[in-house]
């Protein structure tokens, strides 16, 4: 009775509980490195002991290998009834599909058992070509032949199956091929902002677009892809139509955009916003996002977003849906800039667009440029008249008469005015208090003291520009970031800052915020000074100008020209995101986009 029921032990063997070595044992299973598989049959681990997830990839590496069989070995003799007796090589020959032998057991094994004979619990182990293994070498010929059996024998059951699942390892081998030449192609055409279809795909066509003629390309290099591309592919399984392609092109700029979220982690960012009409006339905003890495501002182009009207409640709503998509937190947004600053001065523009901005500079030139504009409005008028009217005689242009009367539709006949009163007053000034009244709205006097504070931490001229008050001023701005204890510490952080900042040549030299928050970093002062780093990166993550999204609109003129103006939105965010974070795409292995596309929706094959 003893064989078929186990007798229960009085004794504890282990002071673990059972649940946790079974989960112990299934997570190890887990864990599994396919080349450190031992391939001596008599030292490998059962099939049915690993984890259903990863048996399918245990069977598949052993295929790959195939049956061990060391046909060098010198092989032991044994001292059986009749003589001594030995394992001989040539039964390889004779069976060599399945037998297999181990060195370390000296004995015979079945390659397609071990893979899939069914696992009965104890029975199991009654076949000896799986558990202990055949070592009686004088009964040879009746054993093996015996071990094969009939048509449904547990043998050539196990074996059928094995050569289904080869069969399926080749499909799907073929099928990663095949749609890893087609993810190399459109990596190529999205980083180039190029088209992918001609006139039409079919094979008589004499334009079928890049992508086709990428395709055929490579097969001409490569006889591995051209084996099982284009012609040569099952016609539902050609992996070349729109459809495919467009897949990919999201798979593609999800992956991107995953990794630059990853990137940004929980690091504190702004965001920078820009309007503009493509060439299918529709609005678009384009979004960015700015934020610090290890000292260097990054910024990130995130995607295109179409607010359902102009009102800033329909904006909002659909910057809080992007980023609810993407699972980024309002919590660390810590700015926002947006566009429409074209018509400032050139000085000041340029100014204010430098990577290490000079801020005490440019808030000196917002205050210049104002004041010139007053004294324009105040004195100009007189000298540009006379300039207008000189051009206009010299190049026999009609001049109005100043003091005759403005005709004009629209205007009540008891409003009479001249046109002195309209070019001087209704046009001249109007537009001088236009410009005034937008510098002053985006440069308010909270805006400018901002900016002051944080000239206080540029380490030009030993740290000239420090000023420890007006630090301590700029974190309050952020409450969030700096509580009532933190700005205490800030406050000694600060004083020990400047002290070691100073007497270290290490950062003698340094030309911007940038640089030394670079600097800080390389030499673990952010970590020695982490409030002070803080506000290093506060500090660059300000939005104070958008030339980065100015690009992104460049970039969509050459990717939706007049000949896509009716590219959807999707299909636009797909082709700008590879073309413009070119960086990230290149960093992307090949296998990760594979996956993010057969994990889409159901396809024909698996990967």
């Amino acid at each position: 009775m003893e064989r078929y029921f186990k007798r229960k032990s009085t004794v504890m063997e282990s002071s673990s509980p059972p649940n946790e070595v079974v989960n112990s044992s299934k997570q190890a299973c887990l864990e599994i490195n396919l080349d450190d598989l031992p391939l001596d049959p008599g030292l490998r681990t059962r099939i049915g002991d690993y984890h259903p997830n990863v048996r399918d990839q245990v069977r598949k590496a052993y295929l790959q290998k195939g049956p061990f069989q060391p046909r060098n070995h010198s092989f032991p003799q044994r001292n059986l009834s009749g003589g001594p007796r030995r394992f001989i090589p040539a039964w390889f020959d004779e069976f060599p599909t399945w037998l297999e032998y181990s060195v370390a057991k000296d004995a015979a094994y079945c390659f397609c058992c071990y893979l899939f004979k069914p696992n009965t619990g104890e029975q199991a182990g009654s076949d000896s070509f799986v558990g202990k293994g055949f070592s009686n070498w004088k009964k040879k010929s009746e054993r093996l032949q015996g071990h094969v059996g009939g048509p449904m024998s547990a043998h050539n059951q196990a074996w059928s199956n094995c050569k289904a699942f080869s069969k399926q390892i080749e499909a799907q081998t073929e099928y990663k091929t095949l749609l890893g030449a087609s993810v190399s192609c459109m990596r190529f055409l999205l980083r180039q902002g190029l088209l992918f279809y001609g006139d039409d795909e079919y094979e008589d066509s004499n334009n079928q677009g890049m992508f086709a003629d990428l395709l055929r390309l490579r097969c001409n290099y490569d006889e591995d892809i051209k084996a099982v591309t284009l012609n040569n592919a099952p016609l539902t399984l050609k992996l070349t139509s729109p459809d495919t392609q467009k897949d990919i092109e999201i798979a593609i700029s999800m992956e991107i955009i995953s990794a630059i979220v990853r990137e940004i982690g929980d690091s504190l960012f702004s965001i920078l916003i820009d309007e503009f009409h493509d060439m299918s006339s529709q609005d678009q905003m384009a979004i960015v996002l700015r934020f610090v890495d290890k000292g260097h501002v990054i910024e990130r182009y995130l995607g295109i977003v179409q607010a359902t009207d102009d009102t800033a409640v329909s904006r909002k709503g659909a910057i809080d849906d992007f980023f609810s998509t993407h699972g980024l937190s309002m919590a660390k947004l810590r700015g926002q800039g947006y566009g429409g600053t074209s018509n400032m001065q050139d000085g000041l523009s340029q100014a204010l667009q430098k990577n290490d901005q000079d801020i005490v500079n440019a808030m000196n030139l917002v205050r210049v440029c104002k004041e010139q504009l007053q004294v324009m409005k105040e004195s100009g008028w007189d000298s540009l008249l006379n300039e207008v009217s000189s051009f206009c005689q010299k190049h026999e242009i009609e001049v109005h008469n100043m003091d005759d009367r403005f005709l004009t539709r629209g205007r009540k006949r008891d409003q009479v005015i001249t046109n002195m009163h309209y070019y001087h007053v209704e046009l001249f000034c109007t537009v001088i208090d236009v410009q005034i009244q937008e510098l002053n709205v985006r440069f308010t006097e909270m805006n400018t003291g901002l900016l002051l504070c944080v000239a206080c931490l540029n380490p030009s001229d030993s740290f000239s520009a420090f000023n420890k008050q007006k630090l301590i001023c700029l974190a309050r701005y952020y409450p969030n970031d700096f509580s009532t204890l933190d700005l205490m510490i800030l406050e000694d952080q600060l004083e020990k800052y400047i002290l070691d900042m100073r007497s270290n040549i290490e950062f003698s030299g340094l030309n911007g915020i940038a640089d030394l928050a670079q600097k800080m970093v390389e030499t673990k002062k952010d970590c020695v000074f982490p409030l002070v780093y803080l506000l290093l990166t506060l500090a660059l993550i300000l939005p104070v100008a958008t030339p980065r999204v100015d690009r992104v609109f460049s970039a969509m003129n050459i990717v939706k020209n007049r000949l896509r103006n009716q590219m959807e939105d999707e299909r636009i965010k797909g082709r700008l995101i590879p073309y413009i974070e070119t960086d990230i795409l290149d960093s992307i292995d090949d296998e990760v986009i594979l996956q993010r596309f057969q994990n889409m929706k159901n396809r024909p094959c698996q990967l």
